[in-house]
């Protein structure tokens, strides 16, 4: 058992200092809770307020981190005259430590931010900024396009893929998924999965059989990738930013895939008071013991723990240098809501519908005989939207579509959203609903998806018919008329 000596009056600082004392010798080990418990007991014994019923908090059962142990016993520790902020982590020490004796004495001489810092000091610490930004808007308003802008360049072969851009010869730098309602944290962090072995016996004779093994799935492999380029000191700074992009972030429940991982997308903004550089996450975690096993016997990520200490025994922290983008559609249906605590850590940019875009500009749309520009008819389409909806969220992009349509295709795209997300339950209850054609006699009905398939009679008039008249009763003209 571990015993501290603290010579003078215990205060909250010399607390702390034993604290840490002990965790940097128990570092990410089960065996540290009993010492740090023992720890506090010793210092708490040397105040004269001390009350023996403090032992009895620290040693119940219950949680394994001494954080959780302190909340519970806050008010006891108060009682003792020990002030003790539960959301403080262990690891931030006041700068006063440096004039108490304990310390001269102890394996403790830094906080992390300043291990963060000598350890950068050993490879000219690059200076790069993450990003952690969400794009949102309505669907086609070039959410995925701007991010791919945002990668690295493709240089000169129009060919490569933004996606396999590499700072290094093995590692990739841009790490894309989607989310879906399925994803989990599992499929995004990694989990224990059923793989495939080959084993040869000494005749070279090969067997295969089943075994399970920690795979490791999007987020592991970019974390660990950002703090291997990050300790390459064979990378420019100017090369060293990772990327891990999210397409429609709230097709998924956030909540649930990313787990504890929430708490590193606090970032630390580097100002006084903060704990960790600029960049880095500002609070870290402890990896569950199946990541924190895959980690300690990764090789690159050991080289890692050489530079920088604090990551030992399974502790997370994000880098500066692994920036998250993410896309998320206002108007998809089968979208899970972010929460407040969720949305606050990470930045945020609209995109707003662009009638102007020159890419778009010559984009039409063959009804009949006829032609029809695609952003004449979004414009007026997208404001019968909002006075029908009163929202802009099942709004229409510019490149909802991105090239010249058949009337076909028209339908089977165009049509059927409107018709599908917008209008379906407006039919014959909402005056203001826009789906109506006009017709020869002036006439101006509603119709449905189904009657745009109905086979031409007196009765029943054409797709072409129909959606003429739909463009003629928005005021879309023709581009022959125009």
């Amino acid at each position: 058992m571990l015993t501290v000596e603290i010579k003078g009056m215990p205060t909250q600082d010399t607390l702390y200092a034993a604290l840490f004392h002990v965790m940097r010798q128990f570092p990410g080990k089960a065996a540290y809770v009993k010492a740090i418990d023992q720890a506090v007991i010793d210092v708490l014994k040397q105040l004269p307020d001390f009350d023996e019923k403090v032992t009895v908090i620290l040693h119940k059962g219950g949680g394994t981190e001494l954080e959780y142990r302190l909340r519970e016993a806050r008010r006891e520790f108060k009682e003792c005259g020990i002030l003790v902020n539960p959301l403080q982590s262990f690891w931030a020490i006041a700068p006063q430590f440096q004039d108490v004796e304990f310390l001269q004495r102890s394996h403790f001489v830094h906080k992390p931010q300043e291990e963060l810092q000598a350890a950068e000091g050993k490879q000219d610490a690059p200076k790069v900024k993450p990003l952690q930004k969400i794009f949102f808007g309505a669907p086609g308003t070039g959410k995925s396009y701007l991010i791919n802008s945002i990668l690295p360049d493709r240089g000169d072969d129009p060919n490569k893929n933004a996606m396999q851009e590499t700072a290094t010869k093995d590692c990739p730098r841009v790490f894309r998924t989607t989310f879906h309602p399925d994803y989990d944290y599992a499929t995004f962090v990694g989990a224990y999965k059923q793989v495939e072995v080959v084993e040869r016996d000494e005749f070279d004779r090969e067997t295969r059989k089943l075994t399970f093994r920690y795979v490791p799935q999007i987020f592991t492999l970019a974390y660990v990738t950002a703090w291997k380029i990050l300790c390459d000191t064979t990378v420019p700074n100017d090369d060293k930013q990772v990327w891990l992009i999210i397409e429609e972030i709230n097709r998924g429940n956030p909540a649930t895939i990313f787990g504890d991982i929430f708490q590193l997308l606090d970032r630390s903004n580097g100002k006084p008071g903060c704990q960790m550089p600029y960049g880095f996450s500002e609070y870290m975690i402890t990896a569950n013991t199946e990541m924190a096993k895959w980690l300690e016997d990764n090789e690159d990520y050991q080289k890692v723990c050489e530079h920088y200490e604090m990551l030992r025994g399974g502790r997370l922290c994000l880098p500066p240098n692994l920036s998250i983008l993410a896309t998320m559609n206002t108007s998809d249906k089968s979208l899970f809501p972010l929460d407040t605590a969720f949305k606050r850590r990470w930045e945020w940019a609209y995109l707003p519908i662009n009638y102007d875009d020159p890419k778009a500009a010559n984009i039409t749309i063959s009804i009949g005989d006829k032609q029809y520009r695609w952003l004449d008819f979004l414009k007026r389409a997208n404001a019968m939207i909002r006075d029908l909806t009163y929202s802009e969220d099942k709004q229409m992009g510019t490149f909802f579509i991105n090239c010249d349509m058949s009337e076909t295709d028209f339908i089977s795209k165009v049509i059927f959203f409107l018709w599908s997300d917008v209008c379906k339950d407006e039919f014959h209850k909402n005056p203001a609903n826009f789906m109506r054609w006009k017709t020869p006699s002036g006439d101006t009905p509603e119709f449905t998806f189904n009657d745009l398939f109905n086979k031409p009679s007196a009765d029943a008039p054409s797709s072409s018919d129909i959606l003429t008249g739909f463009m003629d009763y928005l005021g879309v003209q023709p581009v022959l008329n125009q």
